[in-house]
């Protein structure tokens, strides 16, 4: 062995002085994800969002991603994998409890991960606006009356809206009956 080479045991030392700098590395990574997780529960309009982080070059289908999500009451990150055609992600993980590797990505991707927050809301507008306007057509056919309007608020104030409207929905079904 040369004497210049270190020997086994100053490589070993050298792995436990490390130590230390990787856990507070880590350790640094950590805080700032859960800084980041706590701010993003403060805000008002948060929804579940997934940012596409990267593919896999070997399996174009196959993506990971950066989500943000609901699990109960709180609001998580996680990291999933999910393939083209399947339903949901697997291989769900709290960013908080990933590698520093992880992290470091995680971290990188927080910007990019709002404006697709922000994405995700205006498809969720655009979903509840187009189901709102299918409910409101099935309802007309059958009887309902549309919702209320704001100012509406009492429920005598609501059963007169409803006789007013049942007795004009019989006028206009009278009159097509006598046409």
């Amino acid at each position: 062995m040369s004497e210049d080479a270190p020997t086994h045991s100053q490589i070993v030392g050298s792995i436990s002085e490390g130590a230390e700098k990787v856990r507070q590395a880590a350790e640094s990574l950590a805080e700032r994800v859960a800084i980041f997780e706590n701010w993003l529960g403060t805000l008002r309009g948060k929804v579940f969002t997934a940012h596409l982080l990267s593919e896999d070059e070997n399996n174009p289908e196959r993506g990971f991603f950066l989500l943000y999500q609901r699990d109960g009451k709180d609001w998580s990150l996680y990291f999933a994998t999910a393939h083209d055609g399947d339903e949901g992600y697997s291989n769900l993980r709290l960013v908080r409890d990933a590698s520093i590797e992880d992290k470091v990505m995680a971290i990188r991707a927080f910007p990019e991960l709002l404006k697709s927050m922000v994405q995700s809301q205006e498809y969720r507008v655009k979903m509840a606006n187009a189901a709102a306007s299918e409910f409101d057509r099935f309802a007309s056919e059958i009887g309902i009356p549309p919702p209320m309007d704001e100012e509406v608020k009492t429920r005598a104030e609501m059963a007169a809206a409803f006789a007013e409207y049942s007795k004009k929905q019989a006028e206009r079904d009278a009159k097509k009956g006598g046409k």
